[in-house]
């Protein structure tokens, strides 16, 4: 049986995730995140790219994502962030994650 994993929601995945008015399909996702607790290596895909090293887990009909991180040696998945999929739209989760990346690599230069 697989190893328990603890579960973190970073603020950015706090505040997308409490962005979703919809109460059931917050509900589906929160469901999936829950499901991260077992073999998180296993669920989803590796993004490749800027966003190497996170993975992509689909939720609520595979309309959304849920971007996270998974910490092996401390047994911990960080959930960095949630959104729906919208290739080509300023709002898909890739594209916001890529801005979000680069914000935060430019904070860090300062």
């Amino acid at each position: 049986m697989p190893s328990r994993f603890e579960i973190e929601i970073a603020p950015t995945g706090y505040r997308s995730l409490k962005a979703l008015k919809d109460k059931k399909l917050r509900h589906q996702v929160a469901k999936v995140i829950d499901g991260l607790v077992r073999a998180p290596e296993e669920q989803g895909k590796a993004l490749l790219g800027p966003l190497e090293g996170m993975r992509s887990v689909h939720a609520a009909r595979n309309r959304f994502r849920i971007l996270y991180r998974i910490d092996v040696r401390n047994k911990l998945v960080s959930v960095l962030l949630v959104g729906e999929r919208a290739p080509g739209q300023d709002a898909d989760i890739y594209a916001l994650a890529q801005k979000l990346l680069a914000t935060f690599m430019n904070e860090e230069e300062e």
